[in-house]
């Protein structure tokens, strides 16, 4: 699922790194807390 959403938002937001570092960094911290949860 992940992997999808951030597919999405890589192409959709080339002209806009912040936008897309911020999302990313977002997604892996939500991430790895999900990965020591789970």
């Amino acid at each position: 699922m992940l992997s999808g959403q951030l597919r999405l938002i890589i192409p959709d937001s080339i002209g806009s790194s912040q936008v897309v570092s911020d999302l990313d960094h977002k997604h892996v911290y939500q991430a790895i807390e999900d990965g020591r949860e789970d």
